[in-house]
């Protein structure tokens, strides 16, 4: 009897230790695939926008080398301090900036992600306003001047609308009484050409997916321009379509909530913004 204990106990602890070290080994084999998918992904974004930089001279737009111009931004935001912030988003908070130039800009800085391991990484939507940005030149699309991919900090440089969002002069009374019905009408319009240039001219088609009033920003003379194009799509030739729910609630198309394959409906998501 006590020897068939000591041979179950001898077995328990054995089977024990085997089943530890399978856990520790598969641990160490899932971390390390997770991190070769992680550095793969860093890399794809590293290359899309070392191609983006290729195609455009985004800082030569004041002749300034970049890290001169990141110092500059770090310095003009007291390190994106709380004073400078005039917007808050789900991807991160929009700075005013001043350059050594007098230039006004805005910039936003993305929140970044952890991988689980305490590891930053960049999120999605950094690369999808870079693919989009790089592409567009509107008049009523906001102008995309720079951008900083780094470890601990990745912004944008936007150029400055003085008037902030659509939804902020319409929340203010003072504001929304300035903007008469010609303006709404003149916001309307421009928001429509927008779209209809990313839809019809642009190759690919890019496709916004996230039209509100929080997203359309003024300048001093109410002029709209169209802006935040993180979970924007580039449309593959010959597509109209998307497999994935995305955008503010109370914007979206209703008829994206019935079917599983997402049509293009801006029409319904701009009809409820105006």
């Amino acid at each position: 009897m006590v020897i068939l204990i000591s041979t179950l106990l001898s077995l328990l602890g054995a089977t024990f230790l085997i089943f530890t070290f399978i856990g520790i080994a598969y641990h160490i084999i899932h971390r390390k695939t997770r991190d070769t998918e992680i550095v793969g992904e860093e890399q794809v974004l590293r290359d899309e926008v070392v191609q983006a930089m290729n195609k455009t001279d985004l800082f030569q737009i004041w002749n300034y080398d970049g890290k001169i111009l990141y110092h500059e931004i770090i310095e003009a935001t007291e390190d994106f301090s709380a004073r400078y912030c005039i917007g808050m988003g789900g991807s991160g908070n929009v700075y005013r900036a001043m350059l050594s130039t007098g230039q006004i800009v805005a910039i936003k800085k993305l929140e970044h992600a952890s991988n689980g391991y305490g590891d930053m990484i960049v999120p999605k939507s950094f690369r999808n306003e870079i693919r989009a940005l790089t592409e567009i030149r509107h008049r009523n699309i906001v102008k995309l001047y720079g951008f900083c991919s780094h470890a601990n900090c990745s912004f944008f440089i936007y150029e400055y609308l003085e008037r902030g969002s659509l939804a902020k002069v319409l929340g203010s009374m003072e504001h929304a009484k300035e903007l008469d019905w010609s303006k709404r009408i003149n916001v309307i319009r421009a928001v429509a050409n927008a779209l209809s240039y990313m839809h019809h001219d642009c190759l690919p088609p890019i496709v916004h997916r996230d039209i509100s009033s929080k997203n359309i920003l003024l300048d001093l003379e109410y002029e709209a321009r169209v802006s935040d194009f993180g979970i924007a799509k580039l449309l593959k030739l010959n597509s109209a379509n998307c497999t994935s729910l995305a955008g503010t609630h109370g914007y979206i198309a209703p008829g994206n909530f019935l079917k599983p394959i997402l049509f293009n409906k801006h029409a319904s998501s701009f009809t409820t913004c105006t």
